[in-house]
């Protein structure tokens, strides 16, 4: 069993724990935006124009991070954009990234969102410089397809890198 929580702040040793475990994932997960996984902790504190950032955290234990989500909510467009999601890559398949996506939904619903946007790359092989993403990214859509999800497509924006 797990459960689900937010990261509020980054001021206690257990936040900091839960935060660097966050980040451990996330530089896994998506190596190629190690960067990204360093603001995490700016992100959390600052009070950014426009927009909250949120984290959910699916835990075990006394703060075992078995993934996250990172969520910016824009609550003048009342839209959720989902940056990132992931689960501990020694933990895959027990239901942690779908717990997880729930729980985003639930969060939105709660804000009375319009609606989710989530950024993730295609699945086309003519779309897709780096053959060895191409299962990965297979993989993802397929994730969010399970929950009624479809990409946008006809926008060209597939097509931008």
């Amino acid at each position: 069993m797990f459960r689900i929580s937010r990261i509020f702040d980054v001021v206690t040793a257990a936040e900091k724990r839960r935060v660097e475990d966050v980040q451990r994932i996330f530089r896994h997960e998506f190596s190629g935006a190690t960067e990204y996984a360093s603001r995490i902790p700016e992100l959390i504190t600052s009070v950014e124009k426009g927009f909250e950032f949120i984290v959910l955290t699916a835990e075990k234990g006394r703060d075992e991070v078995l993934g996250f989500a990172l969520l910016h909510y824009y609550p003048d467009l009342r839209y959720g954009y989902l940056d990132f999601i992931a689960s501990d890559f020694r933990r895959r398949t027990r239901g942690i990234g779908g717990a997880l996506y729930e729980a985003v939904r639930e969060y939105l619903d709660r804000k009375s969102a319009q609606g989710l946007f989530m950024e993730v790359p295609p699945d086309d092989p003519a779309l897709v410089a780096d053959p060895e993403a191409l299962p990965v990214n297979r993989r993802r859509l397929k994730f969010y397809e399970q929950y009624g999800a479809f990409p946008i497509i006809g926008t060209r924006y597939e097509s931008l890198a």
